[in-house]
């Protein structure tokens, strides 16, 4: 059923591999439990703020290619509860701020289950995931993990939704800004030495975040090989943003991913709720192409609100 592989692996959204059917496994497209199912992606996408920011004179608006390749091997205990183990590769290189460009190595697990068996009986999954982030810029450079709880709800054989909890945590592992530097833009803001010694105290790395976010995810099949989707998410924890930073930001450094620009990068604490809709068709039993639309609305704690769009295209492989 290639419409539901898309939103498994394709989309990416929730879940890397695809859905445990009543008969067992069906990791991704038809193949059987153990088997070991590659795929991959290319994307292209527009962004229109990278740098998360509220004032229009200071948005960051770039365009970027990405090209993912997964691998991934299921082991089936029952016929309703599985063992999945993946490893992905991602590559992303930007048109113009070429600092952001970045690969990611993940490695994740995946314990599936159903309660009950049925056709419309919920599947349940348990995940986690960890890897490393190289970026062009060093002080982006991260290891990262990941931890979630998945429900998919099939409710006829064209309608099904996922729902799911999951946190993340980054922990940066590359090269900050001297203090110098961080206490001589604090004191352009008119904070002078005193708050600025008290900011490089309590310092963090920008790029260490924490974040919880609730998903959710509903598609239909207009056609055997034809879906429509859309996705909503509420992400709460820390915010990196790109500008003149305010005084009670938690920390903040010079960012050379945005060299003459003028802008710098600061951490806060915020929530933000995402949009998307998308629609995808199956060009064949390994084939499919995808397009969507995201809009994010955020807000800090210090009332600062701000909107994020992107629209983009992609062309998937799997087998």
């Amino acid at each position: 059923m290639l419409s539901s592989q898309r939103i498994i692996f394709c989309r990416q959204f929730v879940i890397s591999s695809a859905l445990i059917f009543l008969s067992g496994i069906a990791s991704l497209g038809n193949s059987q439990a153990g088997d070991i199912n590659f795929n991959s992606a290319l994307n292209y996408q527009y962004d229109n703020n990278l740098g998360n920011t509220a004032e229009d004179s200071w948005r960051i608006k770039d365009q970027f290619t990405t090209v993912d390749v997964g691998v991934a091997q299921a082991w089936s205990f029952s016929p309703a509860n599985a063992l999945i183990m993946k490893l992905d590769y991602q590559q992303r290189w930007f048109n113009e701020y070429t600092g952001l460009d970045k690969q990611e190595l993940t490695f994740g697990l995946e314990q599936r289950f159903q309660l009950a068996r049925g056709f419309t009986q919920p599947i349940y999954s348990i995940k986690f995931s960890g890897g490393k982030r190289d970026v062009a810029t060093d002080n982006r450079d991260a290891d990262f993990a990941r931890l979630g709880f998945v429900m998919n709800q099939r409710f006829t054989d064209r309608i099904n939704a996922v729902f799911g909890l999951d946190g993340e945590t980054v922990n940066a592992q590359g090269d900050t800004a001297p203090d110098a530097v961080i206490a001589q833009f604090v004191q352009e803001l008119g904070a002078g030495v005193d708050s600025a010694n008290a900011i490089i105290k309590k310092q963090k790395v920008i790029y260490d975040t924490n974040q919880a976010r609730f998903f959710a995810h509903a598609d239909y099949n207009l056609q055997a090989n034809w879906v429509v989707y859309a996705d909503y998410s509420y992400n709460k924890g820390h915010i990196v943003s790109s500008r003149k930073p305010p005084e009670s930001c938690e920390a903040a450094c010079h960012d050379a991913a945005y060299a003459g620009t003028g802008l710098r990068s600061y951490k806060v604490r915020g929530y933000a709720n995402k949009l998307g809709i998308g629609t995808n068709y199956a060009l064949g039993k390994h084939h499919s192409v995808d397009v969507f639309v995201d809009y994010m609305q955020t807000a800090t704690v210090q009332n600062k609100e701000y909107s994020r769009g992107s629209v983009g295209v992609s062309y998937f492989w799997g087998f």
